[in-house]
């Protein structure tokens, strides 16, 4: 199996102080072109499957590969961002929040299966934050579900997910410094049955240079 990591575009926390930040923010005007022309360029992929973690930022997206390749994503909570869904940005003030829950998720991307762990609810189900460590620990869990799951297979899957849980996730198997990667970024890595490898990383062929931001 082939994994295509894809870190979701411009977020409007992308582009604020941290004091400013929201829970679940969406996509920036440049985001959306960002999201757009990666929607352009994923044919070239030749994805036989679409994960997302459900944060609006990275299901906006996985928007635009829906509409390129017909692939209607399966959202799963595990592959959320490093610390979850949390309001308040100031160091003892982090509060959980819940998130979309599974009727605003299926009425705004119509076709998407949304896991069962979704209610309605929300997805995030802690009233806190969840520390890097927590995090790291989740990383590396998801890759050995993902090689047990998808390892003997032939599918070309694009996750659409965020910047630290990438890094944690190429962390977990690769000793090589791991950098921030760019907002639509695509990183290759390659499962088998009897390995994880890293391909490639931070490939954005399809932004010109005044679209690329982190």
């Amino acid at each position: 199996m082939l994994a295509y990591f894809i870190r979701h575009a411009q977020s409007e926390n992308n582009a604020r102080a941290d004091s400013d930040r929201v829970a679940d923010p969406a996509l920036t005007q440049l985001g959306e072109e960002q999201a757009n022309k990666l929607g352009k360029w994923i044919p070239n992929l030749g994805l036989t499957k679409l994960i997302s973690s459900p944060f609006l930022r990275t299901l906006q997206t996985a928007q635009q590969v829906h509409l390129a390749t017909g692939l209607n994503a399966e959202v799963r909570p595990d592959w959320h961002e490093a610390g979850g869904c949390f309001s308040d940005y100031r160091p003892g003030r982090m509060k959980g929040e819940p998130g979309m829950n599974r009727s605003d998720i299926e009425g705004r991307f119509s076709g998407f299966h949304v896991a069962d762990g979704i209610d309605e609810q929300g997805w995030y189900k802690r009233p806190d934050r969840e520390t890097y460590a927590e995090a790291r620990v989740r990383a590396a869990r998801l890759i050995v579900e993902a090689q047990q799951e998808f390892g003997k297979t032939d599918d070309r899957i694009g996750f659409v997910i965020h910047c630290d849980l990438k890094r944690f996730l190429l962390e977990s198997f690769c000793d090589d410094w791991i950098d921030i990667p760019m907002n639509t970024s695509i990183t290759t890595v390659e499962f088998t049955p009897d390995d994880v490898r890293l391909i490639e990383f931070n490939q954005v062929d399809h932004l010109e240079p005044e679209l690329h931001t982190f």
